[in-house]
């Protein structure tokens, strides 16, 4: 392979990387690399012995709990896109479970599940989840609100069909057609569940919409395999300092980057064709216990969706565990269960304070093989390691038509 074959492969899969966010950390090994004044986890592998030794590789699969902030009007962080994403290191294959942002659980009393981390934390959320779909969940990434804007302007924007004209209050406002977005326009079009509604005809011009969460699920999932495969070319290869850092500043995650680098060490096999996206099938936000393939525009029967996440998405569960026992009890749990008066003390999301900073990478301790109890409380994070300095941008360059 030359050069720019290798490039291009090296590109590829440290874009998958932080898109799917099996391993979003990851990167981070690159942003080590060029820069020496970054300290080195003591636990993981020095760059010396990433080119010159082997790593014992991990060959049983991780299912990653990923969830994208949005800030509401109010100031409220909610994570409006939840993701598990199964990630095999044997075949490299990928299969990614969206899970609707007003999908109802059970945490303290009956709510949306997009409230569940910032009451609880990614421990609380990654129970919950693992509770209602009967999994277990290996590992959480957390990115903030501004990531993926920051990523496409970085890498000069991104090339989309849009599928309707998109139209929402005084914010969202997209032209139906192939056409380059730029950051803000690609968290428009992320975001979009739905046009305003105040007539008859609300949806006439986006019909696929009147699904909403489902819809808005397939359009997240459609753009992140269109935009990996569009820099997935050496000419952005120069680019990649300045992406991982962009994805250290947005990004928590208890991935090590010894983990990451055991999980992809069959990195050649990656591709955007072993990569099967569902969501979860519910009515007014009720999840049924049945899940949508929208690689294949199909949804699964209970049995289908039983075998599926018993058997395909089998983890060690590192950070939560649950069966589908468990989740026939919780979802029944959730239909009985009813939110408190007004008068309840219950606290609610927490406004985010102006002042505060973006979220930094933090690493924690993690076995590699062995399974470990059922953590009941969100463990003390580590201190959060000084961010490493920032990397000169280099000058886009613009997408080819």
């Amino acid at each position: 392979m030359n050069r720019k074959g290798k490039f291009a492969r090296v590109l590829y899969v440290l874009s998958l990387v932080i898109f799917i966010g099996i391993a979003v950390f990851g990167s981070y090994l690159l942003y080590a690399a060029t820069d020496e004044s970054t300290p080195q986890d003591p636990s993981s592998p020095s760059i010396t012995d990433v080119i010159t030794k082997s790593i014992t590789p991990i060959k049983t699969p991780v299912n990653v709990l990923m969830m994208a902030a949005a800030i509401r009007g109010d100031g409220v962080i909610l994570t409006d896109t939840i993701m598990v994403i199964h990630f095999d290191p044997v075949t490299c294959e990928t299969k990614i479970i969206s899970v609707l942002r007003d999908t109802q659980v059970f945490y303290e009393y009956s709510r949306k599940i997009n409230e569940v981390y910032v009451m609880g934390g990614y421990q609380a959320a990654a129970e919950t989840v693992s509770k209602l779909l009967g999994i277990n969940i290996d590992y959480y990434v957390f990115t903030s609100a501004g990531m993926i804007s920051d990523i496409v302007d970085e890498l000069g924007g991104a090339w989309y069909d849009v599928p309707c004209r998109m139209k929402y209050s005084n914010w969202i406002n997209l032209q139906k057609g192939y056409q380059r977005l730029n950051g803000n326009k690609v968290v428009q079009l992320l975001r979009f569940r739905h046009p305003d509604l105040n007539g008859n005809n609300s949806y006439a011009e986006c019909p696929m919409y009147v699904t909403n969460d489902v819809q808005r699920a397939k359009t997240q999932q459609s753009f992140i395999t269109a935009f990996v495969k569009q820099k997935a070319k050496p000419e952005y290869f120069n680019k990649m300092a300045s992406v991982v850092k962009i994805v250290f500043d947005n990004t928590k995650t208890d991935l090590k980057l010894n983990t990451i680098l055991r999980l992809l060490y069959n990195k050649t096999l990656i591709s955007p064709d072993k990569i099967t996206t569902y969501s979860i099938n519910s009515v007014n936000s009720i999840y049924n216990g049945t899940l949508k393939d929208n690689t294949h525009d199909k949804v699964l029967s209970l049995d289908e969706t039983n075998q599926l996440l018993s058997v395909d998405f089998a983890t060690q569960g590192y950070l939560s565990k649950a069966t589908l026992s468990d989740s026939l009890a919780y979802r029944g749990q959730i239909g009985a269960s009813h939110k408190p008066s007004k008068n309840n003390s219950t606290p609610k999301p927490t406004k985010k304070p102006t002042s505060t900073p973006k979220p930094t990478g933090t690493q924690t301790s993690k076995p590699n093989n062995t399974p470990k109890p059922v953590v009941t409380s969100a463990p003390t994070e580590k201190p959060v390691p000084t961010n490493p300095p920032a990397t000169e941008k280099p000058v886009a360059t613009a997408e080819p038509t």
